[in-house]
């Protein structure tokens, strides 16, 4: 049996309160790995005129797998890349993979990802971008499996009047662990970064969510957002949330807040007037809140696919 190596993983760039235990995570990991399998599928255009390119990413035939996909967006032009993590076809597997993005002046790219990986099947997934002057990544990540997720993205904003837009939604359930963080590094001036987050937890599921805002000198004129709502559902579910905003610039706007709680009295009231107990009003709301962010994929193979995921993990509220 393979001798496993602890590692620290989602680290903050500023450490807070050691006690809090969210400066980073530490995971036992296999050293040696096999090839993950990567389904391509042909360039073709989406409706607002990309490039699109489609992957499907599995496990290899071992227990450890790993994978890599690196992106090089000349100057100008648009592309849009979708990742669809898939469950793997052993019962228990790991994955390790990461996507690195080097966006060009003027260019945009849209990076759509969404994890459906199931139970015992534990996935590291890291994000790695570069932004030129005028660059711009539009981000968006759908945590809607059953398997433990450990996701990390980290962008630097290095041209002038660059830009980071993400969306993240997430579920939660079971005993499930989803440990992400996000550090939108603004280098250039007048950049911009706007992260945010909308999940649900419920069961035992515990979830950490750490987002950095940072200003760098000579970062000047530039400006960060960020906002989490996080629906509670359950006495044994463990959420922790980490906004933290860092600045070595004076001329520079940033902002977070954060949104956590359960569903109100008066809404389960009005569910209830309308014949729907708690446990269904709480999973209409649950799937609401992610077939409006899969609205934003604009793609119908992957609405499909992340429709009938959504069916499979939540159920269509009867």
């Amino acid at each position: 049996m393979e001798e496993l190596k602890e590692i620290s993983i989602n680290q903050l760039p500023s450490k807070t309160w050691h006690w809090l235990k969210v400066n980073d995570t530490k995971i036992r990991w296999g050293e040696e790995s096999v090839p993950c399998r990567i389904n391509y599928e042909d360039n073709s255009e989406d409706p607002s005129g990309s490039d699109l390119q489609r992957m499907e990413i599995c496990d290899g035939d071992g227990e450890w797998s790993s994978g890599i996909k690196e992106v090089q967006a000349a100057d100008g032009t648009h592309l849009t890349l979708i990742q669809s993590f898939v469950k793997g076809d052993t019962a228990s597997s790991n994955l390790d993979f990461c996507t690195r993005l080097q966006i060009g002046k003027g260019s945009r790219v849209r990076l759509v990802q969404i994890i459906m990986r199931e139970k015992d099947q534990t996935l590291r997934n890291n994000v790695e971008c570069i932004c030129q002057e005028k660059g711009r990544l539009e981000l968006l990540q759908m945590y809607i499996g059953t398997g433990d997720v450990y996701g990390e993205v980290r962008t630097q904003l290095s041209g002038d009047k660059s830009e980071l837009h993400t969306e993240i939604g997430y579920l939660g359930q079971g005993e499930q662990k989803i440990d992400l963080n996000l550090v939108a590094g603004h280098y250039g001036k007048k950049t911009v970064s706007f992260i945010k987050a909308d999940g649900t937890l419920k069961d035992a599921a515990k979830k950490i969510f750490r987002g950095t805002i940072d200003f760098k000198n000579g970062s000047s004129g530039s400006e960060g957002e960020e906002t989490e709502n996080v629906l509670l559902l359950g006495d044994a579910v463990e959420n922790r949330t980490v906004p933290l905003i860092l600045c070595a610039e004076e001329d520079v706007k940033g902002n977070h807040g954060a949104s956590i709680g359960a569903l109100d009295e008066e809404t389960l009231f009005y569910f209830a007037s309308r014949g729907i107990n708690e446990v269904q009003a709480e999973d209409m709301v649950t799937r609401a809140k992610l077939e409006t962010l899969a609205a934003h994929i604009r793609d119908e193979k992957t609405e499909a696919a992340v429709e009938q995921q959504l069916l499979e993990v939540i159920g269509n509220g009867e």
